[in-house]
């Protein structure tokens, strides 16, 4: 009988988890031999030196010093022991919604541990999403959101940015839903708006079809100027601590908004447009970027360097989040896959029935996954039990999830969801849950 993809993968599966367990007793085994022969190792100085410093008053302080060294010198292999079991310990004993690939790829030291699965896992709560309202201030398709303290901004494809607020001559609807009111419309850009992202000193950045970033005033809301460095069209933004990141049809341009001059050209060969991933507060100098080609690349920002790179995906990466030391993509061929920010190692996997076309991260008790996709949005979570992704249940009152997504984002201070459609429609769901609803967000500028 014919071997189904399914049955192939379980076999791979089969034999990964016996190599990571033969190889973690040899680990261990190793641990042990280190702390005996080293014990030993410190008992044989000790002796030599007590011959040599026989009846002096200084002897105790040298073999004091002796032996602090030598503790120190365990604990750092132990250290690096302990780290490499961790790796070895968090592929074992996957469930059958993971999948875990050798990679062949170097890759440097993280200074920060991987994810720990050991917490307890709550009981899955189902989300309700009650529609509040929509906007029909566009006259094309919303393709970016973004929220700041006070505002929420809205990019189209017909060339503008809406700038909105809550309503202060009638603050809610006859249904007791806070209502919004157009505050702006910004008319700079000549094509396509792609990206919009904050960054500090009361600015918003937006990247176009035009080969532009535009910089505005978040609280005038008024132009300041245009980045101009690309030869093509800008489709993605990113903060990182004070370097503005940009990528295009081109390259990956780093930017001083302070001189409005580019830093640094990332002109990688066989270049395809990277999606960029919003700066990780674990990370804060780490780029990480999705291609053309399913291809994932961290680059050190400091050096230009590339730390890692994987592929865990055959074709476009929409989009690439942060959840802590975890890289979170979604793509063209439906998959939303968790990899190893440290190896690259694809740790779980989640398909879906529909095309997905923008993400959105949060923590709501565990790790949240806000999707967009053709036929409404889906909500998906990370098991902190087994690490596994699953699709959580969804209760949506009041209006139709059915319309095609093109961008969304989840407002963490109000606690609702703001999703842009195909249409020139911006909408909004408040978020209920029946459970302690404690969240932060992730991501900085989504």
């Amino acid at each position: 009988m014919e071997r189904t993809e399914r049955d192939i993968r379980r076999e791979e599966m089969s034999g990964l988890r016996e190599r990571s367990r033969r190889d973690l007793r040899q680990k261990e085994g190793s641990r042990s031999a280190l702390v005996e022969v080293t014990g030993e190792s410190i008992r044989d100085r000790f002796q030599s030196r007590e011959s040599e410093f026989s009846g002096s008053r200084s002897f105790r302080y040298f073999i004091i010093d002796d032996i602090n060294k030598s503790i120190e010198n365990v604990r750092q292999k132990l250290l690096t022991h302990e780290s490499d079991l961790q790796v070895q310990r968090s592929h074992m004993d996957l469930s059958a919604g993971k999948r875990v690939l050798p990679s062949n790829e170097s890759h440097i030291s993280f200074p920060v541990d991987l994810h720990d699965f050991s917490t307890p896992e709550p009981s899955q709560t189902a989300f309700n999403l009650s529609f509040s309202a929509k906007y029909n201030g566009h006259s094309a398709g919303v393709s970016a959101l973004l929220v700041t303290s006070n505002t929420i901004w809205s990019g189209s494809s017909d060339k503008t940015i809406k700038v909105w607020r809550n309503s202060v001559q009638s603050p809610y609807s006859s249904f007791g839903k806070r209502r919004l009111e157009e505050a702006a419309t910004l008319r700079r850009h000549y094509a396509q708006i792609n990206a919009l992202a904050t960054y500090p000193r009361e600015v918003v950045l937006s990247a176009s079809h035009d080969k532009s970033i535009g910089v505005w005033d978040s609280e005038r809301f008024e132009f300041r100027r245009f980045l101009k460095g690309h030869a093509a069209y800008v489709g993605s933004l990113s903060v990182h601590a004070e370097d503005i990141v940009s990528s295009g049809g081109d390259s990956i341009l780093v930017w001083d908004l302070g001189i409005g001059q580019m830093k640094i050209r990332i002109q990688p060969k066989d270049y395809s447009f990277c999606t960029l991933a919003p700066a990780s507060q674990l990370y804060p100098k780490m780029l990480a970027t999705g291609d053309l080609d399913g291809r994932l690349t961290v680059y050190d920002l400091r050096s230009d360097r590339i730390m890692m790179t994987a592929k865990p995906h055959r074709k476009k990466i929409i989009a690439v989040r942060n959840v802590e030391n975890l890289l979170i993509t979604c793509s063209t061929d439906q998959f939303l896959r968790m990899t190893d920010i440290r190896t690259g190692r694809l740790l779980a996997e989640l398909e879906l029935n529909s095309q997905i076309n923008c993400i959105d991260v949060a923590t709501i008790r565990q790790p949240t996954f806000f999707l967009g996709c053709d036929d409404g949005f889906h909500l998906a979570t990370m098991s902190k039990s087994d690490g596994s992704l699953q699709e959580m249940p969804l209760t949506v009152r009041g209006e139709n999830n059915m319309e095609s997504i093109r961008s969304i984002l989840y407002d963490e201070p109000n606690r609702r969801l703001l999703v842009g459609c195909q249409s020139p429609i911006l909408k909004v769901w408040d978020i209920e849950q029946s459970s302690s609803f404690n969240s932060r967000i992730f991501t900085t500028n989504l």
